[in-house]
């Protein structure tokens, strides 16, 4: 599944702000492979799957192409419009 950069953009900025930083923050971190500040604030389960979710790409694809993922997409990019 490829996401558009509106809805990258639009996840980041959702994603950041409950994590309490900056849309840029979050993307250096995830782009680095560098979870570790972003999984400070976060469940251990929680922080667990977000990095299991960064390394095994067919568990990523698994979670993005669920109903709720495609949903809260779609609702992402409708707010961007």
């Amino acid at each position: 599944m490829n996401m558009s950069q509106k809805n990258l953009d639009a996840l980041l900025s959702v994603a950041s702000k409950k994590l309490g930083m900056t849309p840029d923050e979050l993307k250096k971190s995830l782009s680095s492979g560098n979870v570790s500040g972003v999984t400070q604030n976060m469940e251990s389960e929680d922080g667990a799957n977000l990095q299991r979710f960064m390394t095994d790409k067919a568990f990523a694809e698994k979670i993005m192409s669920t109903p709720e993922a495609q949903s809260i997409l779609k609702k992402l990019s409708a707010k961007k419009d």
